[in-house]
């Protein structure tokens, strides 16, 4: 602790640890609103009906993300987990074959 002869600057030093005190609260308080009203829009989907049937409302939601043809492309990639049958495959299709191996790291080499 530091003696100093000059009692203003404990006031001082008090009214900077109030203002601090105070800003984070404000700060706090924002993030908090913020969540909430956040939260708020995206739980509640535009069209989206106030009262009324849970069912057709889960059944739209389900509807409205779903993936479309374009987003299941991805699913028509022949995948398989052996070696050899990955070249036959891609001899007999004339196709190339991507090899994805990991070593439990996605950012390291296998």
């Amino acid at each position: 602790m530091e003696l100093t002869s000059d009692p203003g600057s404990s006031r001082s030093a008090e009214r900077e640890a109030r203002l601090a005190r105070w800003l984070a609260g404000l700060v706090l308080v924002n993030l908090v609103v913020g969540a909430l009203l956040l939260g708020r829009t995206l739980l509640q989907p535009s069209g989206a009906p106030s009262a009324g049937d849970p069912v057709a409302f889960v059944d739209g939601r389900v509807k409205a993300l779903d993936l479309t043809p374009q987003e299941r492309q991805w699913e028509q990639i022949g995948w398989t987990y052996d070696l050899d049958e990955a070249m036959r495959l891609s001899r007999k299709h004339g196709r190339p074959m991507l090899i994805y191996c990991l070593n439990g790291q996605l950012d390291g080499r296998c």
